[in-house]
This record gives C-alpha cells, sequence and structure tokens, in this order.
C-alpha cells in the first residue's frame, strides 16, 4: 500500500484521474516485483472494462485511487483504495494496534 500511494498521488498531479495498473502477468526481471504503470482517464475510457471506467469515475482523488491488476487468463481485479492515514507504516514484526487492526 505504502508503495502505490506515492505512484497515484504523483501520477495524479502529472496526468489528472486515472488507475494504477499492475500486470501480474509478467515479471521481466525476477528479482524486481511486477510492470506497474498509470492509466489515464482517457485511456480507462477507451480500453477498460466497465468496472474499471465505473471506479475511474466516481473515485474521489484527494484521499482514494483507483488499483487494476492484470492477471493471467485475461482476468482483472479493479479496487477502489482509500488512502492510508497520515500515520507511518508500522514496523515489520510490530503487533497491530486496535486502530490498525481489520475488522
Amino acid at each position: 500500500m505504502y508503495v502505490f500511494e506515492p505512484a497515484a498521488r504523483a501520477q495524479l498531479t502529472i496526468q489528472g484521474p486515472g488507475a494504477l495498473v499492475v500486470d501480474t502477468t509478467v515479471q521481466p526481471d525476477p528479482t524486481a516485483g511486477h510492470p506497474i504503470f498509470y492509466a489515464s482517464k482517457d485511456f480507462v475510457d477507451q480500453t477498460a472494462d466497465d468496472d474499471t471506467k465505473r471506479m475511474v469515475c466516481a473515485y474521489e482523488p484527494t484521499n482514494e485511487f483507483v488499483l487494476v491488476m492484470l492477471k493471467p487468463h485475461e482476468r482483472v481485479s479493479t479496487y477502489r483504495i482509500q488512502f492510508p492515514s497520515e500515520q507511518e507504516p508500522p514496523s515489520p514484526g510490530t503487533p497491530p494496534t486496535p486502530s490498525s487492526r481489520n475488522p
């Protein structure tokens, strides 16, 4: 999550509303993650499925972003995610506090 937020905010400033896209079908460098790119709203309107188009039109860019995961066998998962609070990310191995637990 803490990787996606800065990327989404930066690209919003540069390209306007859109979605972060992670292509999980390829991994060109086995020591790195999957390719990530930003798709502008115009690009999404021309190429994406209806669910992704709906989320990109409806999300609130000041506190949310849209994440699209391209998956094997031509599957796509789209998520509308709120930015985490302004708190620092927890250190590895730190037990969850009541405010950071999932309900």
